[in-house]
């Protein structure tokens, strides 16, 4: 399996973040976890260059849909607004501790959403979102 320049995780559990980072350098499936705690902080990260001329290039993208701050479907409003200016978006997996059907669905209406995987992350759901993202 190929290995991920980055991966973000958004996510408002601070022990989320860290059990998933952990569980992913161990599994050494990128060169960078970055974990945010909400869709604004996500959002900043994503959308402000970070050095001169760059802004952050993540291959993937793992996302709540319940957060305070600014919620899964909100950061997915905002991001994909982003589009307009010329900011590649990055590939969205979204993670939920419920297997609401109207979740679902309602993901399916953002093109940069290329799945759905319920908590706690696993190291075949991990494998299965990058097999998933680089077809």
């Amino acid at each position: 399996m190929k290995k991920l320049n980055e991966i973000v995780l958004i996510d408002d559990s601070r022990g989320t973040n860290i059990l998933n980072k952990r569980l992913m350098e161990e599994m050494n499936v990128a060169d960078k976890i970055t974990t945010l705690p909400n869709g604004r902080d996500a959002l900043d990260y994503l959308t402000n260059k970070h050095h001169e001329s760059s802004y952050p290039d993540p291959e993937l993208i793992f996302l709540d849909i319940n957060m305070p701050v600014m919620d899964g479907y909100q950061f997915l409003e905002s991001y994909s607004e982003e589009q307009q200016t010329n900011i590649p978006l990055k590939p969205i997996i979204m993670l939920s501790s419920s297997e609401n059907e109207v979740d679902l669905m309602r993901s399916q209406h953002y093109s940069m959403v290329k799945g759905f995987q319920s908590k706690p992350l696993t190291k075949e759901k991990i494998i299965a979102a990058i097999e998933l993202i680089l077809k």
